[in-house]
């Protein structure tokens, strides 16, 4: 505690489960300072992640998640930052954001097979060779999302469970939303016509 009944007194008061980059970046953004993240590692990001989850700073926690978004990479650097992503995965958010970032990266650089091929085995005896692999098989998602992005919405239920894409050709079914915008409106049923999204635990249908 810096302040109040129980402050603490100490001439230096020790911040722990960080680094010294991670707190000074916490501090610039209280202060509305402009961070540098050119000077900061991945892991500072994280250290970040934890700092605004354990101090209750909502907006700092937000402010991390769109770091990772457009966090700084070479080719020399995205499989080092793409691993410590997975490393620190209990922020969800935050790793998922960013080890999707690093893919985006490599889809704009890797434009052929060879180089995808090049790519892992300039990895392949090193202790980050799965995470090169993941990272190119994230590519070939990517590139289906782009060619099928229908197939790839995300519809959540009423209750915000993910909705799952269910393989057509089971027989009829409702859709349970009932909206104007609905594929299916006004019949509100489909045979092997319409995409079928299902939450099962509330048995919940939307097209």
């Amino acid at each position: 505690q810096f302040y109040g009944r129980s402050k603490d007194t100490k001439d230096v008061i020790p911040i722990k489960e960080t680094t010294k980059e991670a707190f000074d970046a916490m501090i610039e953004f209280i202060y509305e300072v402009e961070i540098n993240w050119e000077t900061k590692s991945a892991v500072d990001l994280f250290y970040l992640a934890n700092m605004a989850s354990k101090y209750l700073i909502e907006e700092m926690g937000e402010y991390v998640k769109k770091i990772s978004e457009t966090f700084p990479l070479t080719m020399e650097t995205v499989v080092e930052i793409a691993a410590t992503a997975e490393e620190f995965c209990q922020f969800e958010e935050t790793s998922t954001a960013l080890f999707l970032h690093c893919a985006k990266f490599l889809k704009s650089q890797l434009t052929r097979v060879s180089s995808c091929l090049t790519f892992v085995a300039r990895y392949s005896d090193t202790d980050m060779m799965a995470t090169a692999v993941k990272l190119v098989a994230k590519l070939d998602q990517l590139s289906q999302q782009q060619q099928h992005p229908t197939e790839y919405k995300v519809k959540k239920c009423p209750a915000g469970h993910l909705l799952i894409r269910v393989v057509q050709g089971r027989g009829r079914w409702r859709c349970n939303s009932n909206l104007y915008g609905c594929n299916c409106y006004p019949q509100y049923y489909s045979y092997e016509t319409v995409d079928r999204y299902r939450c099962n635990s509330c048995d919940f249908d939307n097209c």
